[in-house]
């Protein structure tokens, strides 16, 4: 028994089935053309003349931005109200007004109340003209006119 050359096969076995082993189907060979390869060859070898050209030319290059940022201050210096964001309390009547008005698109639309002589309004600003402000009120779809010179106060609510 202790010289046997060849295995027997077991007497209890599970038969595995036989499957072959995967074979990918991968491009094993690819061509470029010599033309492409010598161009970019050729591009990488170009380097500078000197660097004393390279020099002069960074030089002059930051002169002309001096003058370019001198007369960029010359410019802000005219323009006498530089635009700043007020916070909303520092803001008039009718700077808040336009604030809502002016919203971008993609912002949410803002609530806001308006206090006047008699009654206070809580909705969203829609329109200003004629010294109206047009407010849509509540769940209304039709918008509400208020004088302007009625308002006594604008603060905002959220969204």
């Amino acid at each position: 028994m202790g010289n046997r050359k060849q295995a027997k096969s077991p007497l209890l076995y599970i038969q595995q089935p036989q499957i072959k082993t995967p074979e990918a189907s991968m491009q094993s060979h690819y061509m470029t053309s010599k033309k492409q390869r010598d161009t970019k060859v050729q591009n990488s070898i170009k380097r500078p003349g000197s660097r004393q050209k390279f020099t002069k030319l960074k030089d002059d290059d930051q002169e002309e931005t001096f003058e370019l940022s001198g007369e960029n201050e010359k410019e802000q210096s005219e323009d006498h109200r530089p635009r700043e964001k007020k916070k909303f309390k520092d803001m008039t009547l009718d700077e808040r007004v336009e604030y809502f008005l002016d919203t971008p698109d993609h912002a949410p639309i803002m609530k806001c109340e308006v206090k006047t002589e008699g009654r206070n309004y809580r909705g969203i600003i829609v329109d200003y003209q004629d010294d109206n402000v047009y407010m849509r009120v509540g769940r209304r779809t039709t918008p509400t006119s208020i004088p302007f010179e009625t308002i006594k106060e604008i603060n905002l609510i959220g969204f």
